[in-house]
């Protein structure tokens, strides 16, 4: 479609034939490049009449007509044309026959009907090897005149130009011709190219595929892939495929690291899969790298939809309008313990706990916001009517009622790294990216526990290799019979660790006190407390690691991958906040990790020794004392005549005050630690 290109492409090509044959030889031969630039060629319904007269009333037929019209943005849909004529090469060679002398008019018309036809000529499906690397553009970012093209042309490669070009060169090539590619890689695996991938695999086969990392060309933008595809159905073909996507090095490298894969015997970067084997699974995600063992599990298990259907939740188009950090709201106006929608609204609360996902966590945890949801969401449900645009696509949605406040298992719609999934009991109204399936009581415990084992991080990573975990791919989960009623001791005891750990930070609405002051990790001094209860979390961390690990092996063993997953996990892995490797990393060394704990912990005690001498907590009852900052002290002291501590009368500690700082708060932090 470019003219310069075209001309680099017939030089090239000159170049090559002229080093295979030898250049004299290659001279001699009447055998050019046949390069096809496109050009837009346009006709009025005027000229039309001018047409029928160059080509002939035998010649002039309806394909003819058609085919004249489809070059008018040759440029913009290039190769995705796919001409009406059937045999344009005969009506070339009519055409370009005929001499018209001196009638300019006439010749004007004909020399655009020999373009378009030589253009249809070149589009016609005659091609033994067809060899591209297509632009790509998702369909979001189309104009609108090539995105309702495309979706008329290619419905089922739609999402992506790229997409459409894959199902073009189907018809480029002839039957058990052969197909080069270079594309993004997301065609194998996520949902939206599903009809892609399903025509692919019914019409032809994969016989070789390479994955590249980001670095895998200079200047790329996206992950790619290159694959060769035969233009014929063999669900028995063994195809080759080389995962290169952790090679360091850059583009240099990948050139020796595919070599390499392809020539050694035992190459972890080199899988076989057939066609069949794609098909089994849900989607058929292009995942050559799954074992038999993961395989057998979609053929002899159901789909988790069919227990428990995952569900998306609210969008509400404006969370800055209608979402809240819990602790920024009054806290007369939360509730926390709703049990249905019509609970909620009988309990006249305007914020409720909102989940949105959150980092990655596993277990419990991630209750960060609340939402305003008085009314049953009435604020939510009457912007999005009144604002142009809150309905546009799927955003705009306040949907799944009927699960709100249920109880429930949720996960991280998008994660840097891992699945995290947590136990909700509910009380809560979830985000589109704190997704969640509701499982009946009997089953919520198992499931949970399956879905925080390895065995479904791995099925995971076959269904969708991406980082965003959707509702559909978390629906295809196959379950086992023989694992919906195992390991609710383990899932009970991580649950609670993980609700413990959670709870012992001032970020939970559930926090009572500090776990630095409780009486099992107190002594005399503070030294020694930090030394007790950094123990204490030690003894937490070995403890969840047992139970994380005891879990995977459960999984393991009624899945049946006792050959293909072992139950290690990392330290990392351990999710509570309590544990360094997990709340640092690890690429700070052990020590380094200790000592930042130390630091935060004690930074954790001041900011509850600040929230005493507020009077927002007290060392003589549990969790949150003041409904907001404005108690009288008075008040305070009638609920709490004899205090072990004394808050500021005003709630007002001016710190900034060069004269009243050095001895008023050193003497209040004295009391404090005393």
């Amino acid at each position: 479609i470019d003219d310069r290109a075209g001309a680099l492409a017939a030089f090239a090509l000159a170049m090559k034939a002229a080093g295979r044959l030898g250049r004299r030889r290659f001279l001699r031969m009447e055998a050019k490049p046949d390069i096809c630039v496109f050009q837009n060629v346009s006709f009025t319904d005027a000229e039309m009449q001018d047409v029928a007269a160059v080509v002939g009333k035998d010649l002039f037929t309806d394909e003819l007509r058609e085919t004249l019209g489809q070059f008018e943005q040759a440029k913009n849909f290039g190769s995705l044309i796919v001409p009406k004529l059937r045999d344009p090469a005969e009506t070339l060679r009519v055409v370009a026959a005929r001499d018209f002398g001196g009638d300019l008019l006439l010749r004007s018309v004909q020399e655009r009907v020999v373009a378009v036809l030589r253009m249809a000529e070149a589009l016609s499906p005659k091609y033994h090897v067809v060899v591209a690397n297509p632009p790509y553009m998702g369909a979001r970012n189309m104009d609108v005149t090539t995105h309702s093209w495309i979706k008329k042309q290619y419905p089922d490669g739609k999402a992506d130009i790229f997409s459409a070009f894959i199902l073009r060169f189907e018809s480029l090539s002839i039957l058990q011709g052969y197909i080069g590619a270079m594309t993004p890689n997301v065609w194998m695996y996520i949902s939206s190219h599903e009809k892609l991938r399903t025509r692919l695999l019914s019409n032809s086969t994969i016989l070789s595929l390479l994955e590249l990392p980001l670095s895998g060309f200079e200047g790329a933008t996206v992950q790619i892939c290159c694959f060769a595809l035969r233009n014929e159905a063999d669900t028995n073909q063994t195809g080759s495929y080389f995962n290169l996507t952790q090679t360091p090095g850059g583009s240099a490298a990948m050139s020796p690291a595919f070599l390499e894969a392809k020539t050694s015997v035992n190459s972890t970067m080199k899988n076989s899969a057939t066609t069949e084997q794609f098909m089994v699974i849900p989607g058929s995600p292009i995942s050559y790298w799954a074992k038999s063992g993961i395989r057998k599990a979609f053929e002899n298990g159901v789909p988790l939809s069919q227990v428990a259907m995952p569900r998306q939740g609210m969008a509400t188009t404006n969370n800055d309008l209608f979402i809240r950090r819990w602790a920024e709201i009054d806290k007369d106006k939360f509730d926390p313990d709703a049990k249905s929608e019509a609970d909620a609204l009988h309990r006249g609360k305007k914020w409720f706990p909102y989940n949105k996902g959150g980092d990655y966590r596993k277990w419990f945890g991630n209750g960060e916001y609340a939402v305003n949801y008085e009314n049953s969401g009435k604020s939510i449900c009457d912007y999005i009517d009144t604002t142009p645009g809150a309905k546009v696509g799927s955003n705009g949605r306040v949907i799944n009622r009927d699960k709100y406040f249920r109880p429930a298992i949720s996960w991280s719609f998008i994660s840097s790294s891992y699945f995290g999934v947590r136990f909700s009991p509910g009380g809560v109204v979830f985000d589109e990216a704190g997704s969640s399936v509701f499982p009946s009581g009997d089953d919520i415990l198992p499931l949970t526990g399956l879905m925080c084992s390895n065995v479904t991080s791995t099925i995971l990573s076959i269904l969708n290799p991406t980082l965003n975990f959707q509702v559909g791919n978390i629906g295809s989960i196959p379950i086992l019979e023989s694992a919906r009623n195992i390991g609710l001791d383990g899932t009970k005891s991580a649950i609670e660790i993980s609700k413990s750990d959670w709870d012992a930070y001032e970020t939970s609405w559930d926090f009572t006190t500090l776990p630095l002051l409780h009486p099992d990790h107190r002594a005399e001094t503070l030294e020694d407390s930090y030394a007790a209860l950094r123990t204490h979390w030690q003894g937490m961390t070995d403890e969840m690691l047992t139970l994380e690990e005891e879990n995977n092996r459960i999984f393991i063993d009624a899945y049946d991958l006792q050959d293909e997953l072992t139950p290690e996990v990392p330290i990392k892995e351990i999710t509570l906040t309590c544990n360094p490797a997990y709340r640092y990393g690890i690429k700070n060394d052990a020590a380094a990790n200790e000592t930042r704990l130390r630091a935060d912990t004690m930074a954790e005690f001041l900011s509850y020794a600040v929230g005493c001498m507020f009077g927002r907590y007290s060392l003589d009852a549990p969790g949150l004392i003041l409904a907001n900052q404005g108690e009288r002290l008075e008040d305070y002291l009638a609920r709490v005549p004899e205090p072990s501590f004394m808050p500021d009368e005003d709630n007002v500690i001016p710190v900034l005050d060069a004269d009243w700082f050095p001895d008023d708060i050193t003497e209040r932090f004295r009391l404090f630690l005393r």
